[in-house]
């Protein structure tokens, strides 16, 4: 499994789960956040579009844990957020 992502979305890409754990609970990245340099997604965007099922994973329990079960219904069911931006 690679490790050692230069950022958060490059973590998310290529499924460092070491990485984009540390940099979220440590730093405090806001999972729900754009990425307003490329394509506007999430990283759970990312995640998806790059097949990186622990790290889908790990977003949707980060987010269920700390925004609790309606955060976790507006971060996965919000149509379209990397155009809508409803997640943030």
């Amino acid at each position: 499994m690679p490790t050692n992502a230069k950022d958060v979305w490059e973590a998310a890409t290529i499924g460092d789960i070491t990485t984009l754990p540390r940099i979220v609970e440590e730093e405090g990245f806001d999972v729900r956040s754009h990425d307003d340099s490329k394509s506007g997604g999430t990283l759970l965007h990312y995640a998806a579009w790059n097949a990186r099922f622990a790290i889908a994973e790990y977003l949707l329990r980060h987010v269920a844990g700390r925004y609790g079960r309606q955060g976790l219904l507006e971060f996965i069911n919000c149509k379209d957020t990397a155009v809508l931006r409803c997640t943030a």
